[in-house]
């Protein structure tokens, strides 16, 4: 099962489908195409391969990240065709609610640097992809004999 948002999530999360009726189609699903995409490149880095590829295990963490890339899709097309979407007046709480929902996907797609349970917690249900790294390669100076001969130079 794959990670796909549709017009029904947009009018479900953002804004019934009456505010976004002098809309073609094709630009909703571009809008929400481009959307999703922003999602699926914020979040690869834990989560591993496109959002296409994506599944939940828990309904309500599918519903909360569709929410949020409506929400993005919803801002974009406000912005291209000067709609005022509900509750929005002349303050445009779409594009901040926006800018936040991007700036969570970039704190969610960054694996936490020295502990990765300090990261920003996915959606519920996302398989976080982070690989675990509990030792690295080691570096500095070597404890073991050296190669050449160590009365002599080499």
């Amino acid at each position: 099962m794959s990670f796909e948002v549709t017009s029904a999530d947009l009018y479900a999360h953002a804004a019934p489908e009456s505010y976004f009726s002098g809309i073609d189609v094709s630009d909703i699903s571009r809008a929400l195409a481009k959307a999703l995409g922003t999602c699926s490149r914020k979040l690869a880095p834990r989560v591993g391969g496109p959002a296409s590829s994506w599944s939940f295990t828990d309904d309500a963490g599918r519903e909360d990240a569709a929410g949020d890339v409506a929400i993005v899709a919803a801002a974009a097309l406000a912005l291209a065709y000067g709609l005022t979407l509900p509750g929005e007046g002349a303050d445009p709480q779409y594009t901040a609610r926006a800018k936040d929902v991007v700036e969570l996907w970039g704190r969610m797609g960054t694996p936490g640097t020295a502990d990765p349970s300090k990261a920003e917690p996915l959606y519920a249900g996302l398989v976080d992809a982070t690989p675990e790294v509990s030792e690295g390669s080691p570096r500095g100076w070597s404890l073991d004999a050296p190669m050449g001969d160590a009365g002599g130079e080499v």
